[in-house]
């Protein structure tokens, strides 16, 4: 550590707990991958570190669930009623004087008193999601992907005041971002083109993959028994029925495969999101019933039984790239056919095998080459390995440290306030 480095201490980086709930999906498995990280360094600091971790979180009891002491985080005790009820009046004061201005969460009573705590702890927040708490301290943020510029017509980003409310959010918190983390080159260049977002002020660090779970022969039997499936004679697609997730071109390849007399089985995770109902008649109207199993939200360890003895992982989203599930296929020794979105290649490089989402037969035809090239399974399973062994929790973590590190002065700078 250098002079001004042993003056001013080490760079306190704030991350709040995630929020979110295992139905999320990849958003879930992203934030507690990333997080569960920061967590083993906050257990165990190192001597020589140049930065300290400050887990944030709005109640004692978040630690305690995370098995973290509640001393070695920043929590925000509940505001006393008496507070409650002058920031409640504070904000109703305003907005009756400015009714053209409604006063932002972010400058109520409550609020400011979180955010001035902040200051004297934090010289950045860093998120693990595109929101943010307040902008009166530097921030980073993670932009998963911003398809409503690039796909409106998807109800999922446009239905009702969706579209709106999601330009106005992007605007605001990517343009005053000390930092907009995204997975690939794709990702930055929407950043610019879509917000104007300066190239000094986005870091493409690329997304890691979920550790696997252990999966025993018994608990994968159990599981194959349960489901009426057998062992690498079904194609795993595991999403959450959101339109853009495209489960019909996945239905019509299966109808395809079975129509040349492979008769494999196809296996839905995932909870509903609207289109549940819809995929479910083309199921029918398919006559796909008995080849078809929507085993709803499940359980990571049931998710691992399932990547352990599939065929393959199919993914034929429109939307990407930084989506999770072929990444945790690999990991678990399972190719991946997925759909070539823009950035996808950047995200996979050779360890998928590609078909355009709107070419339902061009998936028909990756999934022929999974079966009937044992050369090319053997060689995706290996170049999935190579890529995962850049891809972990820990190299992610640390490029995000070696950045901040980088910039520590002006963000040391930002916090010095009268």
């Amino acid at each position: 550590m250098d002079d001004a480095e042993s003056i001013l201490g080490p760079l306190c980086i704030g991350v709040p707990f995630p929020s979110v709930h295992p139905t999320a999906g990849g958003a879930y498995e992203f934030q507690h991958t990333v997080f569960q990280e920061i967590l083993n360094r906050v257990a165990a600091p190192s001597s020589e570190s140049k930065v300290r971790w400050i887990p944030i979180a709005v109640d004692s009891s978040i630690p305690q669930r995370w098995g973290l002491d509640p001393s070695s985080a920043l929590v925000f005790q509940s505001p006393t009623l008496p507070l409650r009820i002058r920031s409640a009046f504070h904000r109703r004061l305003y907005n009756l004087r400015h009714p053209w201005d409604l006063l932002p969460l972010s400058k109520t009573l409550v609020v400011r008193d979180q955010i001035q705590a902040l200051r004297r702890q934090v010289d950045v927040l860093w998120y693990l999601n595109s929101s943010s708490f307040t902008d009166q301290l530097p921030y980073v943020i993670t932009v998963w992907d911003l398809q409503h510029r690039l796909q409106p017509f998807f109800p999922e980003v446009s239905w009702g005041d969706t579209w709106e409310a999601r330009e106005r959010h992007f605007a605001h918190v990517t343009r005053k971002a000390f930092l907009n983390v995204t997975g690939t080159q794709r990702g930055s260049k929407e950043l610019q083109q879509f917000f104007g977002v300066d190239p000094s002020r986005i870091l493409v660090n690329p997304f890691p993959c979920p550790e696997s779970v252990t999966s025993t022969l018994q608990a994968q039997n159990e599981l194959l028994h349960e489901l009426l499936l057998e062992r690498e004679n079904f194609l795993l697609y595991p999403a959450q029925f959101w339109s853009h997730k495209n489960h019909m071109a996945a239905l019509l390849a299966l109808s395809q495969l079975h129509s040349q007399g492979y008769k494999l089985k196809l296996v839905f995770t995932g909870s509903g999101k609207g289109s549940q109902d819809a995929v479910m008649k083309l199921v029918s109207d398919l006559k796909l019933n008995d080849s078809v199993v929507f085993a709803g939200f499940v359980e990571r360890s049931q998710l691992a039984s399932l990547y352990s003895t599939a065929l393959a992982l199919i993914y034929p989203s429109f939307f990407g790239p930084d989506n999770l599930p072929p990444l945790e296929a690999m990991s678990y020794g399972l190719p991946a056919v997925v759909a070539e979105v823009p950035g996808s290649h950047d995200q996979y490089g050779e360890a998928v095998l590609f078909f355009d989402p709107n070419k339902p037969n061009q998936l028909v035809d990756a999934v022929l080459q999974v079966i009937n090239d044992q050369y090319l399974r053997l060689r995706l399973v290996d170049a999935g390995k190579q890529l995962l062994e850049r891809l972990t929790p820990s190299l992610y973590v640390d490029r995000m440290q070696e950045f901040l590190l980088d910039a520590s002065l002006s963000l040391r700078c930002s916090g010095i306030i009268g």
